[in-house]
């Protein structure tokens, strides 16, 4: 068994855990109100904590923008769920056809480049509220990130090992 493949495989199903989670948690910005209270901004939910109280309401009133966001979050997790896929396909079933192997690595550098966009756009459009918002950015986006450099490191391991998978 190919150890390069292998580890692929994990770098891989690690950067689609992290992007699932950095996508769903309510904390890509955090505003602190003093006096023990605070409000996260997520993808898909706002939350404010109070007193040991956490009340969290399903963002509504959407912008085009967070609607880019959230859909290219998503397909960042489609297009990784698929790299892991193939790359599964490819290690255990498929073992003579090199091209899973490639289109494993190319679904992962998409995935990365979905979740890349997605994080600079939400970064850059709420910086650019008027007026700029108080708080700062937070685990949500980092594990986004995090997760897109993941994906290229797997990527890449996927590509390179894929002449060697005996």
């Amino acid at each position: 068994m190919n150890s390069q493949l292998l580890i692929g495989i994990g770098i891989l199903g690690f950067a689609l855990l992290l992007d699932i989670i950095g996508t769903a948690i309510p904390y890509w910005w955090v505003i602190n109100l003093g006096d023990g209270r605070s409000s996260s901004i997520g993808l898909f939910q706002v939350c404010g904590h109070a007193e040991g109280q956490t009340v969290c309401l399903a963002v509504t009133a959407e912008t085009d923008w967070l609607k880019a966001v959230q859909a290219l979050m998503i397909l960042s997790i489609l297009a990784l769920g698929a790299a892991v896929g193939l790359a599964l396909l490819f290690c255990f079933l498929m073992k003579d056809n090199d091209q899973l192997g490639i289109l494993s690595g190319v679904h992962g550098a998409v995935g990365s480049i979905f979740a890349v966009i997605g994080v600079i756009t939400f970064a850059a459009k709420i910086m650019d509220a008027d007026p700029p918002p108080l708080g700062g950015l937070h685990a949500g986006i980092f594990l986004a990130f995090v997760s897109a450099v993941f994906a290229i490191v797997g990527s890449v391991m996927m590509v390179t090992s894929r002449n060697a998978n005996n």
